[in-house]
């Protein structure tokens, strides 16, 4: 995933598994970054008026997470959640509210989960 420019100062979380970094983006949605003690970021929820800008937070998993966005046929407008292997997305919200995740499985360190991503 690809790291934010213009973040706050990070913030150690669960024992220092994850650091958090916390911007707001021009549509004035906050964005959580996660990242591990490596420097590898591994995770973003985000909140707020508009959608981020997906393909550039997920980077190189872009294309991985439109492909399975493409294949999804539950045809809701409100809410989604892609699951690729390399990759998953959820995102949902009421009219002009947008929340969601998006976290590298195979990234998360070892006693870290999807829930721990607020």
């Amino acid at each position: 995933m690809a790291p934010r420019a213009g973040t706050s100062a990070p913030q150690n979380l669960l024992n220092g598994a994850l650091r958090l970094r916390t911007s707001t983006d021009a549509g004035n949605t906050t964005i959580n970054e996660y990242g591990t003690s490596s420097g590898e970021i591994v995770a973003y929820t985000w909140q707020g008026p508009t959608m981020p800008d997906l393909a550039a937070l997920l980077g190189k998993y872009a294309g991985s997470y439109r492909a399975g966005a493409a294949a999804s046929t539950d045809g809701n407008l409100h809410a989604s959640r892609v699951v690729r292997p390399d990759v998953i997305v959820e995102s949902g919200g009421p009219m002009r509210g947008y929340a969601g995740r998006a976290w590298l499985p195979g990234g998360l360190p070892p006693g870290v989960t999807a829930d721990d991503l607020r």
